[in-house]
C-alpha cells in the first residue's frame, strides 16, 4: 500500500455557515443574518407565498420528498441547494431551494409552511420579500434535467412473443 506524502484536506463545503455561527457566537449574538453571510443588496425582491398542505409527503423536482414543516423553498430561477435568506419585514428565515415553482402570477419564491411560520406570514399568505443568496452555494442557474427520449422497440413485444419459435420439448 502506497501513502500520499500530501495531506489529506476536508471540504470547506460546510466551514462558511459553522464559522458564522461560532462568530456570532462570540458576538453574543445569533441572529440568522450571521448563520447566512450574504450580500448587501438582495439578489430577489417581490411577493413570495408559502405551500403545504396539498404537496405534504409528495416529491419535489430535487426528488426529495416534500416536508411543510422543513426550512426549504421552490424557485424557478435558483438552482437546487441554494440556501436563502428570506427577509418577510422584520422576520428572516433560511431555507433551501428544493423544488420548482412557483407558477402563480409574478411570485418569485414558494416558501415551507413552517419557513412562513417563522418569517410570520402564515396569515396573509403572500407578502412582499427582500431573498439574499448565501455564501457557499451555487451561484450558476441550474437548468431541470430534460428526460431522454426512450427508444421504441423495432416491433410489437407481443408480435414478437407470438411469432417466436416454440421451445421443444426435450424428454
Amino acid at each position: 500500500m502506497q501513502y500520499s506524502a500530501r495531506p489529506r484536506t476536508k471540504s470547506l463545503r460546510y466551514a462558511t455557515p459553522i464559522l458564522a455561527a461560532l462568530a456570532g457566537a462570540f458576538n453574543g449574538s445569533a441572529a440568522l443574518a450571521e448563520q447566512c453571510i450574504t450580500s448587501e443588496e438582495p439578489v430577489q425582491s417581490g411577493k413570495i407565498s408559502y405551500y403545504a398542505d396539498k404537496f405534504h409527503g409528495r416529491k419535489t423536482a430535487s426528488g426529495e420528498i416534500f416536508d411543510m414543516y422543513a426550512m426549504t423553498a421552490a424557485s424557478k430561477t435558483f438552482p437546487f441547494g441554494t440556501r436563502l435568506l428570506v427577509r418577510v419585514g422584520d422576520n428572516e428565515v433560511i431555507v433551501e431551494v428544493t423544488d420548482r415553482g412557483p407558477y402563480v402570477g409574478d411570485r418569485k419564491l414558494d416558501i415551507s409552511k413552517g419557513a412562513a411560520e417563522k418569517a410570520k406570514m402564515i396569515n396573509e399568505g403572500v407578502a412582499d420579500a427582500e431573498i439574499y443568496r448565501c455564501a457557499g452555494t451555487k451561484l450558476a442557474v441550474q437548468k431541470s434535467p430534460i428526460p431522454k427520449p426512450r427508444p421504441q422497440p423495432e416491433e410489437n413485444i407481443q408480435d414478437a412473443a407470438l411469432n417466436a419459435k416454440a421451445p421443444r420439448l426435450v424428454r
